[in-house]
């Protein structure tokens, strides 16, 4: 929200109650919440700068191993804004605020030390001497003109306290106006021919190797790419990255073979590649131009099969080891059972659609089958065949499988996890709690 929350949560972080009947009481209840949000502030510092002890330990826990917990960086700025509403309750019950003019005088002093001691980052990024100017001011002038109000306003509380809101809501137009414009969106996603060659209304996935065609890129375009990468990572699928894949910190799988088999098992039906870059050995060119050239791999599997056989087993170690000395995925499924052996699959002729987020799969079956996806198991996958569910089990250490009968029949998967609506219901109550204390406290005032 801007520089002026320094100044008000130093501010806010030094205040002692005055001195009553029930000082002790609102000042133990203030200590309490300063603590809390100073823990936030510096807890979310640590985070963003990736503190090797912090990280290492919370990556041990259960939740957060699955997430990229520099993000909790958000912490900080959650904090500073607790101290900073602590500084504005300050500015409510004194008389004088002197005490805020000192530590605004402070903020600017930092403020402008840290801008100077930046220069060589500044000139590093090759940032516009007007941004520069322009951002500086936005950040410094509203600290010092809160200073000056709390010494114009000195006994004035509602003069000072939309002061401090016009500042704030000030800073924070003035300090983001203009510095993301809005471009046309051929700017961001320009057309790209190559790209428009592609088939539409595929279920496919696309790659491509080293830094070519960032993944988020992929999706300005409509296309999925498998290496993209999100906060939260489903473990047993991290399993598998290096199957197919050089994991990068805090970035998306990069790819420097393309010929891996488990790209296939993923679905990765095209690749992008610089336009002078060689077709890579099982690849053929799809097409080639300015901008850059497109293989296709004719291996490349749906991204629901019948694979021939089925092994069953229960050590994850195993499966993986297997999946990894695999040339060909849709060769054998393994499936995650506690019995141990090896079975041939049934045959099966399948269709697949989208349908919104979900698949929807058209099987033609003459015996039962077993159908392999690439599809994480992510808590929260639905079968369903008309009003029948289907149970699913867990296939190639990290994906969704499940048991056909024979026959024709449309399955269509979803993800519909049931803490969503967990979320959506406990949100609803704490709304209907917000209400009726808010409606039994106006009764009691009144």
């Amino acid at each position: 929200a801007g520089a002026v929350l320094f100044a008000l949560a130093i501010y806010g972080l030094v205040w002692r109650p005055k001195e009553d009947s029930s000082a002790e009481a609102r000042r133990a209840k203030a200590e309490r919440g300063r603590l809390i949000f100073l823990a936030f502030f510096v807890a979310g510092l640590l985070f963003g700068a990736s503190a090797p002890g912090l990280i290492d330990l919370v990556t041990r826990l259960p939740v957060f191993a699955l997430a990229l917990n520099y993000r909790l960086v958000f912490l900080a700025g959650l904090g500073l804004a607790g101290l900073a509403a602590f500084g504005t309750e300050r500015i409510c019950r004194q008389e004088s605020w002197r005490g805020l003019a000192l530590v605004s005088a402070v903020a600017l002093a930092v403020l402008v030390a840290t801008f100077f001691l930046s220069q060589g980052v500044l000139r590093e990024r090759a940032l516009p001497d007007s941004f520069v100017r322009t951002s500086f001011a936005w950040e410094t002038a509203p600290v010092a003109l809160l200073g000056a109000s709390a010494l114009l306003f000195a006994r004035r509380r509602r003069g000072m306290l939309l002061t401090v809101l016009v500042l704030v809501v000030a800073q924070r137009g003035g300090e983001m106006f203009a510095v993301y414009p809005t471009l046309p969106t051929g700017t961001l996603a320009p057309a790209l021919p190559q790209l428009a060659k592609l088939p539409a209304g595929g279920t496919w996935r696309i790659a491509a190797a080293g830094d070519a065609f960032r993944p988020n890129g992929a999706a300005l375009y409509g296309l999925e790419d498998v290496r993209g990468y999100e906060s939260l990572l489903l473990d047993r699928f991290a399993d598998t990255f290096p199957l197919w894949s050089q994991p990068q910190a805090a970035s998306f799988n990069r790819l420097d073979d393309l010929t891996r088999p488990f790209l296939s098992f993923l679905n990765v039906r095209f690749a992008i590649a610089p336009p002078a870059a060689a077709v890579p050995p099982g690849w053929r060119e799809f097409s080639s131009g300015r901008e850059m050239a497109i293989f296709e791999n004719p291996k490349a599997l749906p991204r629901a099969f019948a694979p021939r056989k089925i092994r069953f087993e229960s050590d994850r170690a195993m499966i993986l080891a297997g999946m990894a000395a695999a040339s060909d995925l849709s060769e054998t499924a393994w499936v995650s059972s506690a019995r141990s052996g090896e079975r041939v699959n049934g045959s099966a002729a399948i269709e697949l659609s989208s349908a919104g987020p979900d698949l929807q799969l058209s099987v033609a079956a003459p015996g039962p089958v077993f159908i392999a996806t690439s599809v994480p198991d992510w808590p929260g996958w639905t079968a369903k065949s008309g009003d029948r569910k289907i149970p699913l089990v867990r296939t190639d250490h990290a994906f969704v499988g499940f048991w056909l009968a024979a026959g024709s029949q449309t399955v269509r998967l979803r993800y519909r996890p049931v803490s969503f609506l967990y979320g959506l219901a406990s949100f609803a109550l704490g709304l209907a709690i917000a209400a009726a204390l808010g409606f039994l406290a106006r009764r009691r005032s009144g």
